[in-house]
């Protein structure tokens, strides 16, 4: 009987080495298996977006002297941004196929500016062409006052949503007012949202007449800067990525805004379809100052090929588990967006505060060009610059909360393991000794 008993000892350790296991893998909390990135996170990461293509037209041998220009000030200008130049001589490049976004004849005159969107649904904009100004010309391509106080924002804040003014200004207050009561409703459950964000949505505001100095930016945005007269919305977020599209007058609805803003706080594995997630940039520079500050701000660098590897196969597992692409009104009354969670229901879907200012507690900020050097207005930031590397320990990225998490799994894990083992192992050579 007692020859019997170590080995039944050594049973007993192991049932309770895989008991504590399964209890540590029990009381894992559920985050620690969630995926750790959100809809924000994804934004700020670069899965192979196409740029923007500014097209130089012009004759090689009576232009050289603007060709060379040209190429000097466009490998200076765009050297951080999401826009590559191109230069193409109508006569000798006959067959070019970018030969289809060059002005009509009648109106084209040499060297002639256009730029060209990724997304075939913008028409090409025709720009001006100054030889003595090209420099400037082409860094208010990617830079201009709004831009700026965009990029600036958009790095700490949950989300940025611009009001471009229109002509009215009882619709200018409505579409203010509905901004701001979505941005009221989004602080009030934004702590229950899948990946919080301590900084709260900002506000910006751009008057018609300062829209009209940004031509490049509304372009992008499907807007004419010239022809417009009613009030536009847009929801950014990430890299200035536009979320679901531009709502222009009548169609300005703080509840459908709200349902909007809500979606950049999900997991990214969420319903909502990857281009979405990726959705389109506006042309920019974003330099090494301003990745630094995104790395401070997310805990993690978006730049990092094996953090992209990693996102680009989250969004294709959660890819896979859907049955159908989603649209923003498929996506907005899913329950798994966790709208049944919240206490939203008292909100009455089409009770806008359409002619309320924005609530004092609303962070708003009205962008305007006036204040910025006239040689320079264009490109003149409305907000401070990003902030420089420094080496300062307390300014390291802090470490993910999911990664804290998993180490205290694996902390708990080791350490029920190893009192079992020691616990058993005790046992059983004190029965020995007593034998």
């Amino acid at each position: 009987m007692h020859g019997q008993f170590p080995g039944q000892r050594l049973a007993a350790t192991v049932r309770i080495f895989i008991s504590a296991v399964a209890i540590a893998l029990c009381l894992q909390p559920v985050s620690g298996w969630a995926c750790k990135y959100s809809v924000r996170d994804v934004g700020f990461v670069d899965l192979g977006s196409q740029p923007y293509r500014l097209y130089c037209f012009l004759d090689g041998a009576a232009h050289a002297d603007f060709r060379r220009q040209f190429l000097k000030a466009a490998s200076q200008r765009f050297a951080d941004g999401n826009v590559v130049a191109e230069v193409i001589d109508v006569t000798k490049d006959v067959n070019h196929p970018a030969l289809q976004f060059r002005p009509d004849e009648a109106d084209s005159r040499l060297p002639a500016l256009v730029l060209a969107a990724p997304n075939a649904e913008l028409p090409p904009l025709s720009l001006q062409t100054d030889a003595a100004a090209i420099d400037d010309q082409l860094q208010r391509i990617v830079a201009s006052t709004l831009r700026d106080a965009i990029m600036n924002a958009i790095i700490n804040a949950y989300a940025v949503v611009v009001v471009v003014e229109g002509k009215s200004p009882a619709e200018n207050r409505r579409a203010a007012a509905a901004a701001g009561f979505a941005i009221k409703q989004l602080n009030g459950i934004k702590a229950k949202l899948d990946k919080p964000v301590d900084t709260p949505p900002k506000l910006l505001t751009i008057s018609a007449e300062d829209a009209l100095r940004e031509e490049v930016l509304l372009w992008s945005w499907g807007l004419d800067a010239e022809g417009r007269t009613e009030p536009s919305v847009v929801t950014l977020f990430g890299r200035g990525r536009r979320l679901g599209p531009v709502v222009t007058g009548a169609d300005i609805s703080g509840t459908e805004l709200f349902d909007t803003l809500a979606l950049v706080g999900k997991s990214c594995e969420c319903e909502l379809d990857r281009s979405w997630m990726q959705g389109p940039m506006f042309p920019h520079s974003w330099d090494a100052n301003r990745q630094a500050d995104v790395v401070r701000a997310l805990g993690f660098d978006a730049e990092n090929p094996l953090i992209k590897v990693e996102i680009s196969r989250i969004i294709a597992r959660g890819a896979d588990n859907r049955a159908a692409k989603k649209t923003l009104e498929d996506v907005a009354i899913d329950p798994l967006l966790g709208y049944g969670e919240f206490d939203v229901d008292e909100l009455p879907p089409d009770n806008d505060p359409v002619l309320s200012p924005p609530s004092a507690e609303i962070e708003e900020v009205s962008v305007s060009a006036a204040e910025a050097p006239a040689e320079f207005a264009h490109v003149q930031a409305s907000a401070p610059a990003p902030t420089t590397v420094t080496a300062s320990a307390e300014e390291s990225p802090e470490v993910p909360p999911s990664a804290i998490v998993g180490n205290a799994a694996a902390i708990t894990v080791g350490a029920l393991c190893a009192f079992a083992l020691g616990g058993g192992l005790f046992l059983l050579f004190r029965r020995r000794g007593q034998a």
